[in-house]
């Protein structure tokens, strides 16, 4: 059961919150549907958020509390989890609600399976990519 709570906690972030961040959802609301730079970043932390709120209140309804998402050790829902966050903090988005999320995701990246994955340690990572901070 927790197998299939894992994967749907991903499916949240792949199906409902990967999507408003994508450039070109972006650029569209800005392009074609006419909303400034405010009101698209409000639209985009907006839905981030709601997002979050979900996967920190499902983290808050788990029967046993568990080191990572759903076991001791990452599974799927960690997977999803990591690199959400990570977009967030390159776009400054306030994670402070979301303490068990945070604490999930900083167990995670103590982890060298997760730290060789990230972007910065990749042979290709840019000096300063685009909303890099």
């Amino acid at each position: 059961m927790e197998r299939a709570r894992s994967r749907a906690f991903g499916q949240i972030i792949a199906c409902e919150m990967h999507a408003v961040g994508v450039g070109r959802m972006r650029r569209d609301l800005a392009d074609e549907r006419g909303l400034t730079k405010v009101e698209v970043r409000r639209w985009y932390e907006h839905w981030l958020h709601h997002g979050y709120q979900t996967l920190e209140n499902l983290m808050r309804q788990r029967s046993l509390a568990t080191l990572f998402c759903y076991d001791d050790k990452p599974t799927a829902g960690d997977l999803y989890l990591v690199p959400q966050l990570y977009n967030s903090r390159l776009f400054k988005v306030d994670l402070s609600p979301y303490p068990l999320l945070t604490a999930i995701d900083e167990r995670c990246r103590e982890l060298p399976e997760f730290d060789k994955a990230m972007p910065q340690n990749q042979p290709d990572f840019p000096e300063k990519p685009e909303g890099y901070r």
